[in-house]
């Protein structure tokens, strides 16, 4: 059995929370592992649709993951074309945040297991090829999918909504999805995996994270407890130096919003929504 219900991004915009939300429901299967990353043959594809399909069960009426490399165009490409080879009847939901905050976070990921080592005024140069930037370019993640799938299966969301109007903005996913759609739950309340709990890896606390990754994600997994990596974060977490949120410069985040402006007025045309909350781009 297959999933029916694809989480794809955007990376820092709240996935894990939504994934945990979305598992709750009792009509709605979530993948154990979030992200199984399937349709990247980076990671995945390779193992094939019966590895895939043994991750779902058949007597769900939806059946889901979530995978942020999904809207990571063009670091990864050719995913909606293997998606939809796949599961071509699948609904699609895009959590997006504000641009700019997304990027930052994004940074302070790569920075906390040694991605990156420069100052994010350093890093971020050369915004047409920047990794950061495009991940945070919604529409074209957004045009990848458009020769493939109809724009009545493609929800986004935006990370703001979900924070802040978590009850409504679930009802609307419920509905999206065909569930019921008046189902809550005590856990709703709960937010998952902040930029606040990151801290900068150590040489060995990058070492076994990124050693725990690969086993986890080898032909080993299904012999693996799905807690295999929560001593292995509990370790880094202790022996990690804590980041603090790196301020940008005021004219690079004005650079920042001028790149990105043309990219965000697409996304308003395509969901009909002003994205209010994203107020250097009001």
């Amino acid at each position: 059995m297959l999933p029916n219900l694809l989480v794809v991004g955007a990376m820092k915009s709240g996935t894990t929370s939504l994934h945990h939300y979305l598992s709750l429901h009792p009509e709605i299967f979530m993948s154990e592992d979030k992200e199984p990353t399937f349709f990247t043959v980076e990671k995945n594809w390779n193992r094939g649709v019966s590895w895939y399909s043994s991750l779902f069960p058949a007597d769900m009426p939806v059946r889901g993951e979530s995978s942020p490399d999904y809207t990571k165009y063009p670091a990864i490409s050719g995913v909606p074309a293997r998606i939809h080879s796949v599961v071509p009847d699948t609904r699609l939901i895009y959590l997006v945040r504000d641009p700019i905050e997304r990027i930052v976070s994004h940074y302070i990921d790569a920075y906390s297991f040694g991605r990156v080592h420069k100052p994010i005024d350093r890093e971020l140069v050369n915004f047409e090829d920047h990794h950061f930037v495009n991940c945070s370019r919604y529409y074209m993640q957004l045009e990848q999918y458009f020769e493939y799938f109809d724009s009545d299966r493609m929800l986004v969301i935006t990370s703001e909504e979900l924070l802040e109007e978590r009850e409504a903005t679930l009802r609307r996913i419920f509905e999206f999805l065909g569930v019921a759609a008046s189902f809550t739950a005590p856990e709703f309340a709960e937010v998952h995996y902040t930029a606040q709990e990151k801290r900068r890896s150590t040489r060995l606390g990058y070492v076994l994270v990124s050693t725990g990754e690969r086993v986890r994600r080898s032909s080993l997994r299904p012999y693996l407890s799905p807690r295999l990596m929560a001593p292995i974060r509990a370790l880094n977490a202790r022996t990690g130096r804590p980041i603090r949120r790196p301020p940008l410069d005021p004219s690079l985040r004005r650079e920042l919003v001028d790149f990105l402006r043309p990219d965000v007025e697409r996304l308003r045309t395509f969901t009909n929504s002003p994205f209010s909350d994203w107020h250097a781009f009001a």
